[in-house]
């Protein structure tokens, strides 16, 4: 007869000790809130040090160790990264400490596990769009662009970003999908229409589509956001020799000469075979 409230006390201590894991204690919460308020300010050393203090008073505290992961991640001290969300995973694995470990492993060039965390994260959270993001970035620095449109393409139905239409647009055209990349670049500009810094891969796509008018315009606005924008001006005043438009390219050229005159040097090619 005494079974049921036995069972019923079990019940009660395992519930007990899931929430000692997830809520820490006073000291712990003080040290916590402290360390995201000094990240949040860039404090990211203030932070490490809150957050060690945090993890210190409750060890198994292990949103903890995922925050501390990501100061010492702001630190570039990525060893000491790796073993905070590594700490994260064993304590209680969820998409967030395994996402954070992928993207440490990735920055270490540890590819292979960055894959392996990264997969995992997204198998814990298939609404993680962190984890399908770290994921495109690592195909996309691996060249492998089909593998990270798809990943940046499911990120986007998570949460659309700009940046992320971006590298889409980038995976693309280095493929030579010169249309699907000015798509892509176009549905960043649409999500944030003062994101200038894809003008220059905007007019590169529409150089290689043949549309020459169009790349000359996008190299232009490029140029208009940044008047320093090397690329931007040797893109355009090459674009403007082979247009036949000489004078506007040797303008570009002048102007190239003296703000890097290493970069100049497209344009003497170009100009000595004429």
């Amino acid at each position: 007869m005494r079974l049921r409230p036995i069972i019923g006390w079990a019940i009660f201590i395992f519930i007990v000790a899931i929430i000692a894991q997830a809520v820490p204690s006073v000291t712990g919460s003080y040290y916590f809130v402290k360390g995201k308020r000094l990240y949040s300010k860039g404090d990211y050393r203030g932070a490490a040090e809150a957050y060690e203090r945090s993890v210190s008073s409750d060890p198994k505290f292990a949103r903890g160790y995922v925050e501390l992961g990501s100061a010492y991640r702001g630190l570039e001290d990525y060893a000491q990264a790796e073993k905070a969300f590594a700490k994260a995973v064993s304590i209680q694995e969820d998409s967030c400490a395994q996402c954070g470990l992928g993207m440490v492993y990735h920055l270490q060039h540890k590819n292979r596990e960055a894959e392996a965390a990264l997969k995992r994260a997204i198998d814990l959270n298939p609404g993680d769009e962190c984890a399908f993001y770290e994921l495109g970035s690592l195909y996309y620095d691996e060249e492998r662009y089909q593998e990270a449109i798809q990943a940046f393409l499911t990120e986007t139905t998570l949460k659309p970003r700009a940046g992320t239409y971006h590298f889409i647009g980038n995976s693309y055209r280095y493929t030579g999908k010169f249309d699907e990349a000015v798509s892509a670049y176009r549905d960043a500009l649409r999500l944030n229409p003062r994101y200038k810094r894809l003008f220059v891969d905007l007019g590169h796509a529409y150089y290689g589509l043949g549309r020459y008018r169009e790349a000359m315009s996008a190299y232009r606005q490029a140029i208009e956001a940044d008047t320093g924008n090397v690329d931007a001006r040797v893109a355009l005043g090459l674009s403007e020799l082979r247009y036949g438009d000489v004078q506007a390219g040797l303008e570009q050229y002048q102007i190239v000469q003296k703000l890097d005159p290493e970069r100049a040097e497209p344009f003497r090619r170009e100009l000595s075979r004429r």
